[in-house]
C-alpha cells in the first residue's frame, strides 16, 4: 500500500508530460499550418501585384501607341494646313524647297523617316526617303492602311481637318504612318471644295525608339515584333498587346518586361520567411526574440525607405536652386490636369515665362548672385497665383505657371483671367529686387495657352507657350502675347532661315551694302557703314533683323562677321575712290565675335593685307554688348582702342547703356538711335535726350551721329542741337559697292 501513492504521482507527471506535449505539438501545428498559410497568402499577394504591374504597364502603352500617333498627327497638320507648303509641294513640285523645309528639317528635329504627298487626283507630287532609313518605303507594303487614313481625313470638315494614324510592319521593321489633309489656311486662287490632296508622314520605330520609350514609362525589353499570336488570343496576364493597322489587322505585337513587384517582393521574402521558420520550429523562445528584432528592423527599414523616398522625390519634382517644383513635376500634373479637363469640360491657363535682364546679372554678377535672384522670382510668383495652381522652374532662367479648374462659359472669361494674371507676375517681377548690396531691375515676358482652346497635347503646350513668349520678347519686353496658330508659320521660316544660314557664307550668298556718313556742316561724306544683305537662293530676300540673331544663337556669326571684315576692308580702297579723298568704314561685330579669342590678330592680319590703317576702322557695338561690371569687357575694348582702331556705340538710347557709360569706355563715336531722331520733331523730351547727350560727347571728345535722318527739319534741328555726323535715307539708302562708284563720280 505504500507505493500506490508514489504510482499515482509518477501517473499523474506522465499525463501532465503527455498533455504538454501534446500542446507542444499543437502549437508547432498551429504554427507550420500559419507559416504555410502566410505563405500562401502571399504567393497570392504577389501574383496579383505582377497582374497589376501588367495591367499597367498595357495601358501605359497602349497610351503610347495612341499618343505617338495624336502627335506625330499634329505635326502632320501643322504642314498640311501651310499655304506655301501647300502651293510648294502639291503644285509647283518644288523638291529643293520641300526637302529643306519638310523633309531634311523633320528629319532632324522630330525623326521623321519619309514623307509622301498625294494630289487629290491620285499623283504622287513628293516623295522623301532619309538618307539613314535604308531601301525600306512603307508605302507600299500598308496599302490597304494608307488608303484607309487617307479616306479618313479627305472626308474631314475644311475648316476643322483631322489627322488620322496607323501602324505598319516593313521588312521586320516596325513604322508609324500618318495622313493630314491639304487644306488652304488663307483663301488661293486655287481654292476648291474640300482638302487639295494628302500629305502623309512615316516614322520607324528604331531600337533606340523602344528603348526611349521605355525610360520614359520605367519599363525593360520593350521590343517591337512580327506577331505569333492573334488578338482572339491575347491573355491579359501576359506582358504583350497586339498593334494593329488601321484595317484593324494585327501587324504586330508589342512586348515587354514588367516590374513586376510581387515577384521581387517574394525573392527579398523567402530567405526572411525560410529563416524565421526554422527559427520557430527550434525554439519558440528564439522566435520571439527573432521576430521582435524583425519588427524593429521592418519598421527602420520603412523609415529609411520614406526617408529614402521623400529624397528621391525631391530629387525628381523639386528644382534645388529655386526650391518650386520642376520639369517633370509640371508634365506630371499637366497629364492628370488634360485627363480632368476631357472628363469635366474645363479648362486652363499655361504660362510661359522667360526673365528679360537675368543674362546679364549672370554674367555681370556671378551665379551665386544669380541663383538669389532666381529664388526671389520663385518666391514672389508663389505670392502671385492661389494655392492649388503649379509653379515651376522649367529650366534656365525660365518659369511656368498652370492655372487649373477653369470653367469655360462662366464669368470671367477664361482669357480675362489669363490676362488679370499675367499682368499681375510682369508687374510683380518689374519690382526691383535686392540681392546682397545691390538692387537689380529685371522683367519678364510671357506666352499664354488655353488649354484644351490652343491644344490639349502636352509637347504642343509646351511648344506654343514658348512660341508665343518668344514673340512677346521680340515685340517689347516685359509683355504678354496669346498663342497664334500663325506663329507656327514664323518658326518653320525661323528654321529654314537656320538650315540655310551655314551654307549661305560659303555659297557666297552674301554681299555688303554700304550707306554714307556725313560730316553736318559740309555734306562731305567722312566715312561709310557696311552692312551685311542676303538674297537666298532658295529663300528670296531675308532681311538682317531675322538672320543676324539666328547667327548669333551660333557660332555662325563669327564667321558672317570675318566676311564682312574682309570684304568690308577689301572695298574701302574703292570707297576713298568714289568720294575722292579720305574716310573710314564702320563695321559692326557682335559680343560672339569680340569674344572670340582669335579676332584682334584676324582684324590685324586683314589690315595689314589690304593696307588700312587702324584710324579708318570703326568698330560699332550695338547697346545691348554687357556694359556693366565685367572688367573683362572693358580690357578687351581697351586693347582694340590700343591699336588704333575706333569704337562706336549704335543704337545708343534702346538698350543697357547709359550716360555714364560715355566716360567710362574708350568710344569715339556714339550713333542716336534712330526713333529719337524720328520723333524728335514732335516730342520735346526727345530733344532734351539728344542734346543732353551732345554736350556730355562734346566735353568727352567723342563725335555723335545722328541716324535715319530722312528730312531736312531734322537736319535742321540737329544741326542747332550741335550734331556732328549724320546718317540716313535723305542723303543716300544704302547700296552695293558698283552703284556707291556710279553715283559718285555722277556727282
Amino acid at each position: 500500500m505504500a507505493g500506490q501513492p508514489t504510482s499515482h504521482v509518477y501517473a499523474l507527471e506522465h499525463a501532465q508530460l503527455r498533455a504538454l506535449n501534446a500542446r507542444v505539438l499543437a502549437a508547432f501545428t498551429a504554427i507550420v499550418l500559419c507559416l504555410l498559410a502566410t505563405g500562401a497568402a502571399a504567393w497570392i499577394i504577389a501574383t496579383e501585384l505582377d497582374s497589376r504591374d501588367i495591367a499597367q504597364s498595357r495601358h501605359q502603352l497602349e497610351g503610347t501607341l495612341e499618343q505617338r500617333g495624336e502627335q506625330l498627327g499634329d505635326l502632320a497638320l501643322e504642314y498640311s494646313y501651310w499655304n506655301e507648303a501647300l502651293e510648294k509641294i502639291l503644285y509647283e513640285q518644288d523638291v529643293a524647297w520641300a526637302d529643306a523645309g519638310v523633309g531634311d528639317f523633320l528629319n532632324s528635329s522630330r525623326g521623321v523617316t519619309h514623307v509622301l504627298a498625294v494630289h487629290r487626283d491620285g499623283e504622287v507630287t513628293y516623295s522623301y526617303s532619309a538618307r539613314d532609313a535604308g531601301e525600306e518605303v512603307p508605302w507600299d507594303s500598308a496599302r490597304a492602311a494608307l488608303d484607309r487614313i487617307a479616306d479618313d481625313v479627305l472626308g474631314s470638315n475644311p475648316d476643322l481637318p483631322r489627322h488620322a494614324h496607323t501602324y505598319a510592319m516593313v521588312e521586320g521593321m516596325p513604322y508609324l504612318i500618318v495622313s493630314a489633309p491639304f487644306i488652304a489656311y488663307e483663301p488661293t486662287s486655287r481654292d476648291t471644295s474640300g482638302a487639295h490632296g494628302v500629305l502623309f508622314l512615316a516614322r520607324r520605330i528604331d531600337v533606340e525608339t523602344q528603348s526611349i520609350w521605355g525610360e520614359r514609362l520605367g519599363l525593360t525589353g520593350i521590343e517591337v515584333s512580327s506577331p505569333v499570336a492573334s488578338v482572339e488570343t491575347a491573355d491579359e496576364r501576359e506582358p504583350w498587346i497586339p498593334v494593329t493597322d488601321a484595317t484593324g489587322q494585327v501587324i504586330a505585337q508589342l512586348s515587354w518586361e514588367p516590374p513586376r513587384h510581387g515577384r521581387n517582393m517574394l525573392a527579398s521574402a523567402v530567405p526572411w520567411g525560410v529563416s524565421v521558420a526554422l527559427v520557430f520550429l527550434a525554439a519558440g523562445g528564439v522566435l520571439v526574440t527573432s521576430v521582435a528584432r524583425l519588427v524593429r528592423t521592418a519598421r527602420s527599414n520603412i523609415t529609411e525607405l520614406d526617408q529614402q523616398k521623400e529624397k528621391l522625390y525631391k530629387q525628381a519634382m523639386i528644382d534645388e536652386v529655386s526650391n518650386l517644383h520642376n520639369r517633370n513635376y509640371l508634365i506630371s500634373r499637366m497629364e492628370e490636369e488634360i485627363a480632368r479637363i476631357r472628363r469635366t469640360k474645363t479648362s486652363s491657363i499655361f504660362i510661359f515665362l522667360d526673365l528679360d535682364g537675368f543674362k546679364m546679372v549672370n554674367d555681370t554678377m556671378g551665379h551665386s548672385a544669380g541663383d538669389a535672384l532666381l529664388r526671389q522670382v520663385g518666391e514672389r510668383l508663389v505670392a502671385s497665383v492661389r494655392s492649388e495652381d503649379v509653379i515651376c522652374r522649367f529650366g534656365g532662367d525660365e518659369f511656368c505657371i498652370l492655372i487649373t479648374g477653369l470653367q469655360m462659359h462662366e464669368e470671367p472669361d477664361v482669357h480675362q483671367v489669363a490676362e488679370k494674371i499675367s499682368r499681375q507676375v510682369i508687374a510683380e517681377l518689374d519690382t526691383p529686387f535686392t540681392v546682397g548690396e545691390q538692387q537689380l531691375e529685371i522683367s519678364a515676358s510671357a506666352g499664354i495657352v488655353i488649354i484644351p482652346e490652343d491644344s490639349a497635347n502636352i509637347e504642343d503646350i509646351l511648344r506654343f507657350g514658348d512660341l508665343a513668349m518668344y514673340k512677346a520678347k521680340l515685340e517689347t519686353g516685359s509683355t504678354f502675347i496669346y498663342y497664334d496658330r500663325e506663329f507656327l508659320h514664323d518658326v518653320n521660316y525661323r528654321n529654314a532661315v537656320r538650315h540655310k544660314l551655314e551654307s549661305a557664307v560659303g555659297q557666297k550668298e552674301f554681299c555688303l551694302h554700304y550707306q554714307p556718313i556725313l560730316e553736318m556742316d559740309t555734306h562731305k561724306v567722312v566715312g561709310f557703314e557696311a552692312l551685311a544683305r542676303w538674297d537666298s537662293e532658295k529663300l528670296g530676300v531675308v532681311r538682317p533683323g531675322q538672320f543676324i540673331p539666328i547667327a548669333e544663337e551660333s557660332d555662325t556669326i563669327i564667321r558672317l562677321g570675318r566676311w564682312v571684315i574682309d570684304e568690308a576692308l577689301r572695298d574701302l580702297r574703292d570707297l576713298r575712290e568714289a568720294v575722292g579723298g579720305s574716310c573710314f568704314i564702320a563695321i559692326n561685330v557682335s559680343e560672339k565675335q569680340l569674344e572670340d579669342p582669335r579676332f584682334c590678330d584676324y582684324l590685324d592680319e586683314r589690315m595689314d593685307l589690304y593696307g588700312v590703317e587702324p584710324d579708318q576702322v570703326y568698330l560699332e557695338l550695338t547697346e545691348s554688348y554687357r556694359f556693366g561690371y565685367q572688367m573683362e569687357n572693358l580690357n578687351m575694348l581697351r586693347r582694340i582702342r590700343a591699336r588704333g582702331v575706333h569704337l562706336s556705340l549704335d543704337d545708343f538710347g534702346t538698350g543697357y547703356a547709359s550716360l555714364s557709360y560715355l566716360q567710362q569706355y574708350p568710344l569715339s563715336t556714339v550713333k542716336i538711335d534712330h526713333t529719337f531722331v524720328a520723333n524728335m520733331m514732335d516730342d520735346t523730351k526727345m530733344a532734351g535726350i539728344i542734346r543732353a547727350v551732345i554736350q556730355m560727347a562734346n566735353s568727352l571728345g567723342i563725335r555723335i551721329v545722328a541716324e535715319g535722318v530722312e528730312t531736312e527739319e531734322q537736319e535742321r534741328a540737329l544741326g542747332e542741337l550741335g550734331c556732328h555726323w549724320v546718317q540716313g535715307f535723305h542723303y543716300a539708302r544704302p547700296a552695293p559697292l558698283d552703284v556707291v562708284r556710279t553715283a559718285r563720280t555722277g556727282q
